[in-house]
């Protein structure tokens, strides 16, 4: 015991690598990134960011559950991979539940759902009738099998009875590009990807999956505002470790972690980079929140039909 305490007291002796299961210059590379830069700052020790990608984030996840549990080595994960990946795999390569240590939480973000300039509808009320009356007549454009587009989209079409069909892309761009030409009809994205084409009006944002507005679409309703409850889909990034950290290294490590999360710093370089503050009840207890997502989130999955060797 004595010697733990001293390792705690001493940590971190070397660099600390993160992995982040995308590629470099993606939404959770540049959050991460933040995080690794204060944590460097406030402990005089690097965090280095080591881009593992594959298998929409699974590889790099699966790497740190099975990484040595010492505290060099953490993961920077987001809804995706945390939650959404293990219920689409039919033989899931880790179980964040059993494998990985939620620590903190790192920033949030919402979903929008956008239509074609072409569709006939503007607002959630109107997309709903129209998708009733047109069965098979709205494409849904995602960026794959088992994405946060796909599982969203098809758990709407489920509770509104609506007989949608899925068009997977491969990445954002084109799934847009053909939105705003009529190609497809819907997709679901976040407000940050959407912004732009939405002023510029080449698609249309009818409403956000979220209790409150989001600051970059100000003038787009929420779903409840429209009338439409339990049906939020705000997403969010974290850090996490291989369980069996040595309990006062792991303590540190989280302190550390909530200190810099909770910083005017940080707050200030997250909100100029369109992110959102993590959720009050993730900052109160990551561990918590995030076994609140698997029981939102896995009936969404299996409800989606979406499923990954």
């Amino acid at each position: 015991m004595a010697t733990q305490v001293s390792f705690a007291q001493t940590y971190p002796t070397r660099p600390v690598r993160l992995i982040v299961p995308f590629q470099a210059g993606a939404g959770t590379d540049i959050a991460a990134r933040l995080v690794a830069t204060a944590w460097s700052e406030r402990t005089g020790q690097q965090m280095v960011v080591d881009n593992v990608t594959g298998a929409g984030g699974s590889i790099g996840a699966t790497q740190a559950a099975h990484s040595r549990p010492d505290g060099y080595t953490l993961l920077f994960s987001f809804l995706g991979t945390h939650v959404l990946n293990p219920s689409l795999y039919k033989n899931p390569p880790y179980n964040p539940q059993t494998q990985l240590e939620p620590l903190a939480p790192a920033a949030a973000y919402n979903h929008v759902l956008v239509v074609s300039p072409n569709l006939p509808v503007s607002n959630i009320k109107e997309f709903v009738e129209f998708g009733r009356a047109n069965p098979g007549k709205l494409n849904l454009g995602t960026v794959g099998v088992g994405s946060g587009g796909h599982i969203i989209g098809s758990a709407l079409a489920k509770r509104f009875d609506m007989a949608v069909v899925h068009v997977p892309y491969r990445g954002s761009g084109p799934v847009l590009a053909d939105l705003s030409t009529g190609g497809i009809q819907f997709a679901i994205d976040t407000p940050l990807a959407v912004a732009q084409l939405v002023k510029a009006g080449r698609v249309k944002a009818l409403g956000v999956m979220s209790e409150t507005r989001n600051p970059t679409l100000p003038n787009v309703p929420t779903f409840v505002e429209q009338g439409i409850s339990g049906f939020n889909a705000d997403g969010w990034f974290g850090l996490f470790a291989p369980k069996g950290i040595p309990e006062p290294v792991l303590s540190s490590i989280k302190r550390t972690l909530l200190d810099i999360v909770r910083s005017d710093a940080y707050q200030k370089k997250i909100l100029e980079l369109n992110y959102l503050l993590p959720q009050p009840a993730a900052l109160n207890d990551f561990a918590a929140f995030v076994e609140s997502e698997f029981r939102v989130w896995t009936p969404r999955v299996k409800d989606s039909g979406a499923s990954l060797e």
